[in-house]
């Protein structure tokens, strides 16, 4: 039970700070110029990742079905996902400048 509200809690507070700062990241990034556009293109790319991920996530549930038969827990799989995000934001942040010149090229 400890594991689980552990697990919800550090993923609520991941989400909540991506949920805050992104308006204040775009006008950081880009400029107040390009915020609606920006924000725009965000929120529609967030909502492609949450329709490819959920499909996903219940594709590798039930691949590995029988893990969760032996264990009788789903803590893998959220281990997975939290160490999966860890690695890809690092990859985005180190990557980060080289993408913004080229979004904010004219």
């Amino acid at each position: 039970m400890l594991t689980c509200v552990l697990t919800v809690s550090t993923y609520a507070s991941c989400a909540a700070v991506f949920i805050t700062l992104k308006s204040i990241l775009v006008v950081d990034l880009l400029g107040l110029d390009k915020l609606t556009t920006a924000y725009g293109l965000l929120s529609l790319l967030e909502g492609v990742g949450s329709l490819a991920g959920t499909p996903l996530i219940g594709i590798a549930i039930y691949a590995s079905r029988t893990l969760c038969r032996n264990t009788g827990t789903f803590v893998q799989h959220f281990c997975f996902v939290e160490t999966t995000t860890l690695h890809l934001s690092t990859i985005a942040s180190l990557n980060q400048t080289r993408s913004v010149q080229l979004i904010c090229r004219d």
